[in-house]
């Protein structure tokens, strides 16, 4: 190969090694393995919205919520802690009336997710919907 060439490579090879290098030193890597973690947990957002669904406040104020599609995990936040046994997340909704975003505090035990807290804000307003409240 031509000197030229290999003078290239060595410049993409540390590029590509920069950019690993601080992705993985920059915290963006647990973030990355927790939205692939919630990705994989259907059950810890679809519960969720079951019990949204079944709220008639829910309805009023949102109408009938969609189902959430993998995009709406991917625009909100996911916090796994406590080895990955407590989840704080948010997510984008949709309903017939209104947008907005659904919070959700969850401890998993026994393999499944017990809620702590699920809410649904009004996408721009002021106006939240309490699903579900552990410590009232």
């Amino acid at each position: 190969m031509k000197r030229n060439n290999w003078i290239w490579i060595l410049i993409c090879v540390t590029i590509i090694s920069g950019v690993i290098y601080l992705f993985s030193f920059s915290g963006m890597s647990n973030h990355t393995v927790d939205f692939a973690q919630a990705y994989l947990d259907k059950d810890l957002y679809q519960n969720a919205l079951i019990k949204a669904k079944k709220d008639d406040s829910i309805t009023l104020v949102f109408g009938e919520l969609e189902p959430l599609d993998n995009l709406a995990i991917l625009e909100g936040e996911v916090e796994y802690s406590n080895d990955n046994k407590t989840v704080k997340m948010s997510l984008r909704v949709i309903g017939s009336k209104e947008k907005g975003t659904m919070h959700i505090l969850a401890h998993r035990q026994n393999e499944k997710w017990k809620y702590e807290k699920i809410d649904i804000s009004v996408k721009g307003g002021n106006k939240k919907v309490i699903i579900v409240d552990s410590e009232q």
